[in-house]
This record gives C-alpha cells, structure tokens and sequence, in this order.
C-alpha cells in the first residue's frame, strides 16, 4: 500500500502530463518535450497535421515517421500514429484553455516560475508567443498613434474640458498637416 502511495505522488510531481493508450496500456510523455522534438524534426511542419486530416499521403507518411521519433512508438500503426498527434495536438489546445487566466497573468506581472505545477508550466510555456504577439501589437499601436491622427474624442476622454480638448486637438491637426507636407 506504500508503494501505491509513493507512486502516485510522484506521478503527480512529474511533468509527463500527456497520457495515451497503446494496446492495453498507458503511456505517459511530457507534451513540451514532444513538440520540441517535433519541431527539430527534419520534415514535420504543423501543416502537415491538417494535409493529413485532408487525405494528403505524402504528409500522413510525414506525421507518422514524426510521431514515432517524438513518442519513441515503433510499435504503433499509422493510424494509431496520426491518432496521436491528433491527441497532442487536442491536449495542447485544453491546457491553453484551462489555464489560460494564469497564463495572461503571468504575462502581465510575472511569476516565479520555479514554483508552478507541471501543468501549469505547460500552459505557459504553449503560451509564450502568444504574449509576445501582444506585445508587438502595443508597440504597433502606440507608433501609429504618434503619427496618425486622434479624433476629437480622444482628446476629450484625456482632457479636465471640452475646450481644452478642442484646444489641443486643433494643435495636434496642425502639427499633423505640417507632418504631411514635409
């Protein structure tokens, strides 16, 4: 009964969070590692996943080679191959998902990332280029506000009166039209 125990805690300390069936049993494989390994693949792109979905031979050889590489599955048919990846790629999409609160979070005042549960680990790091596009955006937003020009209710959402808004915003329309004829 003490074995039980001590291995079912440390199942839940390890990072092998992605579970999946092979004949009768369970295999347990770390999804970062497994779409690292896919990424380094010499053939596997994520396009080949959906050309497969579609019937594309060429792509279903490709996805099967990849995921026997990355799950170390030798032993499974091509069907139970593209099944897998399938899998993953599922997984993948519901932690994003689940832990997708945390993850904004995380983004937006940081975290002690040594701390976090396997999963949770997962999710942010599936999420990271999703913060960095966001943060492209703000870039890309507050450039072109400084050389694009601001309605009139810009100016009077940031301003104590409407004149002082109308004010500044005739301002800004001049300085916007001496701008555009340099």
């Amino acid at each position: 009964m003490i074995e039980t125990l001590t291995r079912l805690f440390r199942r839940r300390r390890r990072a092998d969070i992605f579970r999946y069936k092979v004949g009768r049993r369970y295999r347990y494989s770390d999804p970062i590692v497994s779409s690292m390994i896919l990424a380094e693949h010499h053939e596997y792109l994520p396009r080949h996943l959906a050309e497969a979905r579609s019937g594309d031979m060429e792509a279903i050889q490709i996805c099967v080679n990849a995921a026997r590489e990355a799950f170390d599955a030798g032993d499974l048919s091509d069907t139970e191959c593209i099944k897998l990846l399938f899998s993953l790629e599922l997984s993948i999409m519901a932690l994003k998902q689940r832990h997708h609160a945390f993850c904004r979070m995380v983004a937006a005042h940081g975290c002690d990332i040594g701390n976090l549960d396997p999963e949770r680990f997962a999710a942010l790091w599936f999420t990271r280029h999703e913060s960095e596009v966001r943060q492209a955006e703000i870039h890309r937003l507050g450039i072109r506000a400084s050389t694009a020009e601001l309605p009139l209710g810009w100016f009077a959402a940031t301003r104590d009166t409407l004149d002082e808004a109308q004010r500044d915003h005739d301002v800004h329309v001049q300085s916007m039209t001496q701008q555009q004829s340099l």
